[in-house]
């Protein structure tokens, strides 16, 4: 801090006028300063008495006031005394009555406690009447379904909820998951419905293709029997003729082979109630195309039951053609004695020439004319003359035939084929018989 410190001081108005006066009193005479005095003497004097007896008045005042403070004090205690007994009393009477209220308030709550402790056994309780309501329902379900054929209809299905159902029960029994059992069983025996809708409309189907596949079988049996006794009405040189259709053989054993199906199906269903329902729509179908196969033997019969007996018309005509000539009838039958084959016809002229014709059947009912000639005079315009004869014979008998063609190497020979002049071998000869249409 430095040395010196310099400030200006003004002079206040106030301080100014109290010197200004003071320097007033200090001119006046030492006569008014004695008169001064004496008159404060007698001021303080008066001052004094005064304040005597004010000081009197306030000690009076002062030991009044007292004696009011300490009545009132007194006052005061005993009220304070009387409200702390009553407050006493009120807080002895409100300790009793919280007391009271505290019990009140405990008794209530217990009666709470117990009241919803027995709704909640009492809940339990129907919880788990419920629980065994539906689990009960489940295995009611599961019995009638098991009165149906579950095991063929729907495998496993069945078990697979009674296993299910099982784990559900044990959770009841022991007294857990009331609710989730509950919602466990109500979801199986939903399940359990649906699975015994389906078993049934499963059921139904089966005995719908059960009576399908009975009437089939039974149709295919009655169909067998009417073909096996079918008779034909044929037309003959000698007219209309009724004959046995003998279906089996014109068709090489076609209903055979139904009646072996037949029989094998027979076998297959003597417990119709383990078959399956796709296997019976099978067999049904296999018995329809059964009754297919019969339709066509049928028809494969007439055909070649005709043809047949054109064959032998045929060969009747051709006898009829050289009748009149040189040529007589020696010989005739069928290839391995089966009417379903080739007919030969074999003619002489009683010396060593030989004719064998051979009627043979083609595609439908057509058949094919083959003429073999065995000649030692192979005189090319008599051959001409007895073709001409036989053509214009069966022209006669409507029967239109093709050029003769001769074939490549015997247009001006015999024939070298010595084995057709032995009718009795061609009449031994193996036939190998095929259906034409399997089943």
């Amino acid at each position: 801090m430095s040395g010196i410190k310099e400030t200006r001081i003004t002079m206040t108005r106030t301080e100014r006028d109290r010197l200004v006066n003071n320097a007033r009193t200090a001119a006046e005479s030492q006569q008014q300063a004695e008169r001064r005095a004496q008159a404060a003497q007698a001021a303080q004097r008066e001052a004094q008495t005064r304040v005597n007896a004010l000081s009197n008045t306030l000690n009076s005042e002062i030991a009044g006031l007292h004696s009011d403070i300490t009545r009132l004090t007194r006052q005061q205690d005993r009220k304070l005394a009387q409200q702390a007994l009553n407050f006493d009393g009120k807080l002895d009477n409100l300790r009793t009555e919280l007391q009271a209220q505290m019990e009140h308030n405990k008794r209530e709550l217990n009666t709470a406690i117990n009241s919803i402790q027995s709704q909640m056994d009492s809940e339990k309780r129907e919880n788990k009447a419920v629980a065994e309501y539906w689990v009960n329902q489940c295995r009611a379900v599961f019995s009638k379904i098991g009165q149906y054929r579950h095991d063929m209809f729907a495998p496993g299905k069945l078990q697979s909820l009674m296993d299910e159902l099982s784990q559900t029960d044990s959770d009841m029994r022991t007294g857990r998951r009331f609710e989730a059992t509950i919602a466990n069983a109500r979801e199986r025996f939903n399940r359990a419905i649906a699975l015994r809708s389906e078993i049934i409309v499963a059921e139904e189907e089966w005995k719908r293709q059960y009576v399908i596949f009975t009437q089939a079988l039974a149709d295919t049996k009655s169909n067998l029997v009417f073909r096996e006794e079918m008779k034909f009405e044929i037309e003959t040189s000698e007219g209309k003729e009724i004959v046995p259709a003998d279906i089996n053989y014109w068709s090489d054993g076609m209903l055979n082979n139904v009646r072996d199906t037949i029989t094998e199906i027979e076998a297959g269903v003597k417990t119709p109630e383990n078959i399956p329902v796709k296997d019976l729509k099978e067999l049904s179908n296999e018995l329809e195309r059964s009754n297919e196969i019969m339709q066509q033997a049928e028809e494969i019969a007439r055909m070649r039951l005709t043809a047949s007996q054109k064959r032998a018309d045929l060969a009747q005509d051709i006898v009829d053609a050289f009748s009149g000539t040189e040529w007589r009838y020696a010989d005739s039958t069928y290839e391995g004695e089966e009417s379903t084959e080739a007919v030969h016809i074999k003619l002489t002229d009683g010396a060593e020439n030989s004719i064998v014709v051979i009627i043979e059947p083609a595609e439908g009912m057509d058949n094919n004319l083959q003429i073999h000639g065995f000649f030692t005079d192979n005189t090319d315009s008599l051959r001409e003359e007895w073709l001409r004869s036989i053509r214009n014979h069966l022209s006669d008998s409507g029967i239109n035939t093709d050029e003769f063609v001769c074939r490549e190497g015997y247009e001006r020979v015999s024939s070298d084929n010595n084995n057709l002049l032995n009718l009795q071998n061609t009449a031994q000869k193996p036939v190998h018989r095929q259906t034409t249409l399997k089943g």
